[in-house]
């Protein structure tokens, strides 16, 4: 039986995938379960129309981006933060905050997890941090400021 997926299922494949899938595993496990549906010729056309349409809004979203870097002239973002008298932070710059400080200066929605980080900053200075962006991976420096 021909189905199309409604959720990502482990070993099948990811959601919107045209699967071909035995008789008595659609019918008693995967359909049951809201996991996919029979792949009628109607189904087919509108998950067509479903998927153009996601990817001209994930062509406009990349391109957003591109243009809150462009934004970015100097590339620096800065972040004030309490600090002790040498210079080591109360409390870490995470991802999230260099997320929010980007969303603030551009108006794009940053998240987190495009913000590479491996531990948080704790320390007063510059530092390089690398930013995924739909079609791209650009290099900012955040320089971290004592308040």
């Amino acid at each position: 039986m021909k189905v199309i997926l409604l959720k990502d299922v482990p070993k099948l494949g990811k959601m919107g995938d045209v699967k071909q899938v035995a008789d008595g595993h659609s019918l008693n496990l995967l359909i049951p379960k809201g996991l996919v549906e029979r792949a009628t010729p109607e189904k087919l056309e509108a998950l067509e129309m479903k998927m153009q349409r996601l990817e001209a809004a994930h062509v406009k979203e990349a391109e957003n981006f591109q243009k809150a870097f462009l934004k970015l002239k100097s590339g620096i973002i800065e972040i004030a933060a309490s600090a002790n008298e040498q210079g080591h932070l109360f409390e870490g710059v995470t991802a999230q905050k260099i997320a929010d400080a980007l969303l603030h200066r551009t108006g794009e929605p940053f998240v987190d997890s495009m913000v590479e980080l491996d531990k948080p900053i704790k320390e007063v200075g510059e530092r390089d941090v690398r930013v995924h962006i739909p079609g791209d991976t650009v290099t900012i420096t955040v320089k971290v400021v004592a308040q």
